[in-house]
């Protein structure tokens, strides 16, 4: 379990604990999990699938910046994010 940040320009999108998050990045699609080794990625324009306890949630997100860090957070700038319908 980590801490997923996604801040955009109008505020944050999202916050909170979870279990794995599926990501679109410019090198291909990926999964971060609780644990993972800190890294930074750039984002195309896609799909978010976010896994909690609470269940499976999907935000679609412009293009941006991931950043994995030593503490093993997850934080994401982008342009735009919002739950997908």
């Amino acid at each position: 379990m980590f801490k997923l940040s996604i801040i955009t320009p109008t505020g944050q999108a999202f916050e909170g604990h979870v279990d794995s998050l599926a990501a679109s990045g410019l090198e291909g699609g990926f999964e971060v999990y609780g644990g993972h080794t800190p890294m930074v990625a750039a984002l195309k324009p896609g799909k978010f699938m976010i896994r909690a306890a609470a269940g499976v949630s999907t935000l679609a997100v412009s293009d941006g910046i991931l950043e994995v860090s030593v503490d093993h957070n997850v934080l994401v700038l982008a342009d735009h994010a919002a739950p997908e319908q």
